[in-house]
Parts: C-alpha cells; structure tokens; sequence
C-alpha cells in the first residue's frame, strides 16, 4: 500500500473542526486538574519535593509526571503541558485522516472517518486535563496509524516503533497491550526463517510477561487481584461487602496469584467475564444522565457492530495487516478488561474507538472501493 499524501484544502477543515471541537472543551472546562488528574500533580509535587516518585506503580505514568514536574519547578503554567497535548492530539487526528485515505482510498470515506473522531467527545474531552489520556491516546493513534501505513519489512522502523513502545508503556501502563503490534509486524514482514521468528516470538513473550509482572508489583494500586475478590465490575466499585478468602498462590508474583485465583474459581471468573463484558462493550453507565447514555449508545452501537463484523470486508481487500494491527489493541484491551475491570468513564474504552471508527468505515455503503 502506498501513502498518498493529502493536499492541504483537505487538511484545512480538520484543523478547523479539530480547533472548533477542542477550543469549546477548553474554554467550557478550562484546564481539569481535579478527580485522575490531581492524582498526578500531587506526584509530581512530591517527586520535587522527595527526589523519587512515591511508589514503583507510578513508574509506569512518569512521562506526565515529569512535564508536570518540569512545569511547577519552572514556574510557567500548565498550560504549556495542554499545548503539547493538544499538538499530539491534532497531528494524530491528521495522521488517521491520512491514513484513512491511503488505506480506503476514498476521500468521502476518510472525511466521515475523521468527523466520527472528532464527534467522539467524550475522547476529544480529555485533551484539556492534566490526566495521562490525553497523551496516551494521541500517541497510541500515531502508533496504529505508522503499523498500518507499513506493508514491508524495514529494521530501522521496527527499531523506531520499539522506541515509540517504551515511551508509550511509561505515559500509562496499558501501553505494554501494545507491543504485540511490534511482533506482529515482525513475522508479516520480516524474510527470517519461521524457526527465528518463533524464537523472537517465544523471547518477546517472556520479556513482555516479565514487564507486565514487575508492574503488577510495583505497588500503589495495583493489586490484580482485588477486582476478583471483591468482584469488581467498575475498577475501585467492590460488589461484595468483604473480599472473599478463595486460595491464591503463595508466589511473590501478584500475575501467578491472579492466575492461581481464575483456576479456583473458574465458573465465577466466567461470569465476572460477562459482566465486564456488557459493561466494556455496552459503554451504557447508570449514574449517567438519560441523554449522555442516549448519545453513548446511538454514537458508538452502530460503529462497533460495524467493526465486529469488518473482516470479511478486509479479508477481501487483501489487507489482513491493517485489519491485525487495528484489531489487536481493540481485543487485548478487552482481555485486559475481563482479567481486571472496567474503568467508570469508559477510558478504557475511549482508547481504541478510533480503532472501531476505522475499522468500521470502510464497511459502510457508498464508502467502500473494491
């Protein structure tokens, strides 16, 4: 596939509708320091004032931390750390459009794409707090967008995406989901022999494994266990009144206890499954207003219903890659999701719409080009 650059009349009303979208959140909510994001200005508060952060967990959120820290100690203003937000936001917003583009090769598709995006509030939202989405989002889009872009084997992007990994891990742990995208490309790709590719496979795993492990330990909040034994279906809502006293291993490894805990009560992790499932994929809240639940669901049903059933459509096109590289953050969030909990504002969620508005596009009548 090769990238087609757009000229710039068809970039102008993005930045426009990007600028209209992201000024009204600002100037309604001004800058959001409360609630997730208040979190991160008293660590870096402390991180000044102790010279460490205060738990390992926090490790693993640093890159928000350090502009936040860089800001206090400077004396200029937090609005410096929403202008480099907002920077990302817009160039990721330019870069999906273009990708759009490349890959659907219609530029009606590709401009009802980018509009989805930009009407996807809730996720322009974030854009103006000092919370770590912002950032995480932006930067996970140009990732996608990059791998998808791709369709042959090159070490130095391999090497450079493996960069853009590490520092997408350490704006919110959930970027560790995405390094599969890297080996992904590496077996569509690369010319090694399928016994190298296994090995690098198989070595990948365990360093992943190994990474996702020192942060289930690394302190804080996270304790992976916790959702399974207070039942959590919302993160930090229990459902059960105590926690219950079902056996979990007796290793130091809080990822072997979490899987010790699912083999001694399968049938309940089933059906917390479920749950968090209808939660996850149902976007619906009870302590949202019937309007906000009215436009989550009419907004978001039809594009995901559209995703789910966009293989074929992919498959036919010949672009299995773009489809795996699109689909693969989508469904390990989702795993992620049943083996912990569902976040209380959709967050989780947010961070791979633009995925679904991908790939759901070219499905829709009159957008597609066979």
């Amino acid at each position: 596939m090769r990238f087609v650059p757009n000229p710039f009349y068809r970039q102008a009303p993005i930045v426009m509708g990007w600028l209209l979208v992201n000024g009204f959140f600002l100037v309604k909510n001004g800058i959001y320091t409360s609630g997730e994001a208040g979190k991160y200005i008293y660590e870096a508060h402390y991180l000044l004032d102790n010279g460490h952060l205060g738990s390992g967990n926090f490790l693993f959120y640093s890159v928000v931390i350090f502009l936040l820290s860089a800001c206090i100690k400077l004396h200029c203003g937090f609005a410096w750390i929403i202008a480099i937000q907002g920077a990302l936001a817009l160039a990721a917003t330019l870069s999906f459009h273009k990708t759009l583009v490349a890959v659907l090769r219609s530029p009606i598709a590709a401009s009802a794409g980018t509009i989805l995006l930009l009407l996807n509030l809730p996720y322009q939202a974030l854009n103006s707090s000092l919370q770590t989405e912002s950032l995480f989002h932006s930067m996970s889009l140009l990732l996608i967008c990059s791998f998808v872009r791709q369709n042959a084997w090159s070490g130095r992007f391999l090497a450079m995406m493996t960069l853009f990994l590490l520092v997408l891990s350490v704006i919110r742990p959930t970027g560790l989901l995405y390094w599969p995208l890297a080996g992904i490309y590496f077996f569509l790709f690369s010319k090694s022999s399928t016994t190298l590719k296994l090995i690098a496979a198989g070595l990948t795993c365990l360093a992943m494994l190994s990474v996702i492990n020192f942060a289930m330990n690394s302190g804080g909040d996270f304790d992976f266990t916790l959702p399974f034994r207070e039942e959590h279906i919302i993160c930090g809502s229990p459902t059960l009144l105590s926690p219950k006293t079902s056996p979990v291993s007796d290793s130091n490894s809080t990822l072997f206890s979490l899987l010790d805990f699912i083999a001694h009560d399968f049938r309940n992790f089933i059906r917390l499954a479920g749950l968090k499932t209808l939660s996850f994929w149902g976007v619906y809240r009870s302590y949202y207003s019937a309007g906000h639940n009215r436009y989550l669901a009419l907004f978001f049903y039809p594009i995901i219903i559209l995703a789910l059933i966009s293989f074929p459509w992919w498959k036919r096109r010949g672009q299995i890659s773009s489809f795996l590289f699109l689909a693969t953050p989508v469904a390990v969030t989702w795993i992620t999701v049943i083996l912990s909990c569902d976040d209380w504002s959709n967050r989780f969620f947010l961070g791979i719409s633009p995925f679904l508005i991908f790939l759901a596009v070219g499905v829709i009548p009159g957008f597609r080009r066979e």
